[in-house]
């Protein structure tokens, strides 16, 4: 339960040490005033750390290199907050006391950053956060689409692997060995790095690969993935061979395809799976085609190509009109 809260204790120390730090440098001479916030600043980092401490025990799926210089360095701020707090009832006052009292809130900072590279990425704040064309699967897609099997912790020694490479491998929830693994950063993503994913196969369950310059020869690697739920290849150069190695993912719901150069021959290699919700088709060979065979070959999944076009109804008081040329 305490590991749980640790996202949110968490920026209670935050508040208290920046709190200290102020009233010790416009109030440096009310010794009693800089006493006392030192103190709560102490007592919530202390929290922070344990309950922070729990949490790195309890999940795995974490660079354990940034959980350890996370850990290191807010106990370090931790130490220095009593050690300030005790000397503040001593011995320091004045303007040394108000100058040292300011190193904790520019290690905060650093251990912001570092606990924000945890949970979303070392990249963060540069990374280019884009959304395949067309891909919204919140109107169909459950919220937490997962296998209800039981697995093993993935090793930490591929996913680190894996992200020193230039991955996303983020766990998908709370104390879950379910794993997203997404290339958007890793530009070059090609059929060698495959194998990275190899060691991670039984974990992952969502899949992006957009615009990266995979293959159909590098697909095979898929056939590992058994608990695969979402799977992105838009903008590859996917032609539709290598979708054979899909047979087996019997969790399979969400397929998208936008973007390469699949025709119908090429998706024909896509086998039956039993769950699969909707595939995505835009800006392949396969629009404008008729597509009524597979249609019912792969019922009840949507295979979406795009094209929409909204219907003119009785009572609309719109009037289209034919553009002029001169």
């Amino acid at each position: 339960m305490f590991a749980q809260l640790h996202p949110l204790i968490v920026h209670l120390p935050i508040g208290c040490i920046l709190m200290a730090s102020i009233c010790t440098w416009f109030f440096r001479d009310q010794r009693k005033v800089i006493s006392f916030t030192w103190f709560l600043a102490s007592c919530s980092a202390a929290f922070a750390c344990l309950t922070g401490y729990l949490r790195s025990t309890a999940q795995d799926g974490y660079d354990p290199d940034l959980v350890q210089l996370h850990q290191y360095l807010n106990i370090s701020i931790t130490v220095i907050c009593v050690g300030i707090w005790w000397f503040s009832r001593r011995s320091l006052a004045g303007n040394t006391l108000a100058v040292i009292g300011l190193l904790p809130s520019l290690m905060v900072a650093i251990g912001t950053y570092s606990g924000a590279s945890l949970t979303h990425g070392t990249d963060f704040l540069t990374k280019d956060i884009r959304v395949a064309e067309g891909n919204d699967e919140s109107s169909f897609m459950p919220a937490m689409d997962l296998p209800t099997t039981t697995i093993q912790a993935a090793d930490n020694e591929a996913i680190t692997k894996a992200r020193q490479a230039g991955l996303s491998v983020m766990p998908v929830g709370v104390e879950s060995h379910w794993l997203s693994v997404s290339s958007i950063n890793y530009e070059g993503f090609s059929d060698q790095d495959m194998a990275l994913l190899a060691p991670l196969a039984e974990q992952i369950v969502w899949l992006r690969l957009t615009d990266s310059k995979i293959t159909d020869q590098g697909l095979v690697v898929l056939s590992k993935m058994k608990n695969l739920t979402r799977l992105y290849l838009d903008n590859t150069n996917v032609h539709g061979s290598g979708l054979t190695a899909l047979t087996g993912l019997e969790h399979l719901t969400l397929l998208s395809l936008s973007g390469t150069k699949i025709d119908l021959e090429g998706f024909r290699n896509l086998p039956v799976l039993p769950v699969l919700k909707k595939v995505f088709l835009f800006k392949t060979p396969i629009c404008g085609t008729s597509i009524a065979d597979i249609t019912t070959k792969y019922a009840p999944a949507i295979l979406d190509t795009g094209g929409y076009k909204l219907p003119i109804l009785e009572g609309d008081t719109s009037e289209l009109k034919a553009k002029k040329s001169y």
